[in-house]
């Protein structure tokens, strides 16, 4: 392939002008125009390799003259870059100044030297291809620099996106998608200020799924998650006024409530379980099961001593705790009665718990297949014995408890935990 030849338009209207330069300029490819109009003529359809790097122009021609051709080449992106040198007869100042004013980058005088002319051609060819090369590497650059500026972009937006979700997880349960403890401890505070600044209420709510320890025993955690991801479903629907849902750990959801004027008990006690009831009232479908769940409710309003998120919290708890235990209602109000008589059930069920310590692991196991409803034959088929074998094992498991019945054991293993 032939290396391409820098190219020189010659606009002269002087035919024997321009058939010297041609001669001289032999070295190269030339393009000869006989008018300003035809030189830029030639210019505008010139694409690519085909455009000129330099134009030699005469000034004196009919029409447009050399200074204005020069100033419109100048004047347009396409061909502005292109070096002119200006071919004049006139060998004044004023003349040479008119050149470079019109845009030319060099100026000839006639009659033409030879060695001048191929040393200003030489010249301006170079300055032709060094603003090529710095063009290009201009172009590079930009290109470079836009190139970078979209992958920067797109990595701030992914960063972005992964301190969104980083922040969202560690406000947000992973399983039902819902405020955790940390996002709800900060809720609490916020409505204690604001209640303190209005002299507003506000009041802290837990509640308790104590039927999934049993399904875990029987289904298992898949199908106890699918039960709490669908809990909070029915939750999130519930209308309680001003009130924010979170979900502390697995099967304890809390209810922020508020800031209202007042806390009328009775009426708040009556929505609480009016919504909560609406919510989990209707049977849960899944896994072939159908599973009706009954919760546990502590209610703690904002008092004197009990004015930070963490005690709001911990006598809802206590409250909670107190609705498990035998003849209570299933939605209790923290009082310092209730505190004081948790303080006395919490020894009780440490004794419990003492004698449950002393049963052997097949004997919690044998236990704990009794709290979930199985029949001596069929936990002597689960284990592999005799149904002597687990009647002896229910008599050691009921001495060991000091419980009276199965009833008794059942209460027993079912002991509610109080959590930290």
């Amino acid at each position: 392939m032939r290396e391409r030849k820098d190219c020189i338009l010659i606009v002269d209207d002087t035919p024997q002008n321009c058939a010297l330069l041609v001669a001289l300029l032999g070295a190269y490819d030339t393009v000869v125009a006989n008018s300003g109009e035809e030189a830029l003529a030639v210019l505008a359809g010139a694409q690519g390799d085909a455009m000129p790097d330099l134009v030699l122009l005469d000034v004196m021609m009919p029409g447009l003259n050399g200074y204005e051709v020069a100033h419109q080449i100048k004047a347009n992106p396409q061909t502005q870059g292109i070096p002119i040198i200006m071919v004049t007869a006139l060998d004044d100042r004023q003349a040479k100044q008119a050149s470079l004013d019109s845009g030319a980058e060099e100026f000839l005088s006639k009659p033409i030297d030879r060695a001048e002319l191929l040393v200003r051609v030489r010249n301006m060819l170079r300055l032709r291809r060094q603003s090529l090369a710095l063009a290009t590497y201009n172009e590079q650059l930009e290109a470079q620099v836009q190139a970078r500026t979209a992958a920067l972009s797109a990595e701030i937006v992914t960063r972005k996106q992964a301190e969104a979700e980083a922040h969202f997880l560690n406000r947000h349960d992973a399983l039902t998608k819902l405020p955790n403890h940390v996002y709800f401890q900060e809720t609490v505070r916020s409505l204690l200020d604001q209640a303190r600044a209005e002299g507003t209420q506000v009041a802290v709510v837990i509640l308790a799924l104590d039927q999934l320890r049993l399904v875990i025993q029987t289904q298992g955690r898949p199908v106890r998650d699918q039960l709490i991801a669908q809990v909070a479903m029915r939750l999130s629907c519930t209308e309680l006024g001003q009130h924010f849902l979170a979900h502390l750990e697995p099967g304890v959801f809390a209810i922020a409530l508020g800031p209202y004027p007042g806390l009328d008990r009775e009426r708040l006690n009556g929505a609480i379980t009016h919504c909560i009831n609406d919510a989990l009232n209707a049977p849960f479908e899944l896994a072939g099961i159908v599973l009706q769940l009954t919760p546990r409710v502590g209610i703690s309003p904002a008092s004197v001593g009990m004015d930070t998120p963490e005690s709001l919290i911990q006598a809802a708890d206590l409250a909670l705790y107190w609705s498990g235990q035998p003849g209570q209602e299933a939605v209790q109000w923290y009082s310092p009665e209730l505190a004081e008589q948790v303080r006395e059930s919490r020894q009780t069920w440490a004794d419990v718990g003492l004698r449950i310590g002393r049963l052997s692991p097949r004997e919690r196991e044998v236990a704990d297949l009794i709290v979930a409803g199985n029949s001596t034959k069929m936990i002597a088929y689960k284990l592999g014995t005799s149904d002597r074998t687990v009647d002896a094992q229910r008599v050691r498991i009921m001495d060991k408890l000091q419980a009276h019945t199965l009833a008794d054991v059942v209460r027993m293993m079912m002991a509610p935990s109080v959590r930290a």
